[in-house]
């Protein structure tokens, strides 16, 4: 709700932080945390923040069917 601002104010710190202390575990909150920091959403582009968290989400394949999230996280590992 706060990345979207669905029926609050947007707040991308906000929403980062929510992502955070779920990512590990969470495979759409990784995948999510992967986005902004590759395009920069509400904080600057971090490549290596990027890396990570696309890492982890794919590191969760096995618990996860195959879906464009995670062939979105593999492509994005590829090319890094």
């Amino acid at each position: 709700m706060y990345a979207e601002g669905l029926g609050i104010s947007r707040e991308p710190r906000e929403a980062i932080r929510l992502y955070e202390s779920i990512g590990e575990v969470e495979f759409l909150a990784a995948i999510e945390l992967g986005r902004i920091y590759s395009r920069g959403v509400g904080v600057g582009v971090d490549r290596e923040k990027a890396f990570r968290w696309y890492s982890t989400a794919a590191a969760q394949e096995i618990h996860v069917p195959d879906c464009d999230e995670l062939r979105e996280a593999k492509a994005y590992l590829k090319k890094e």
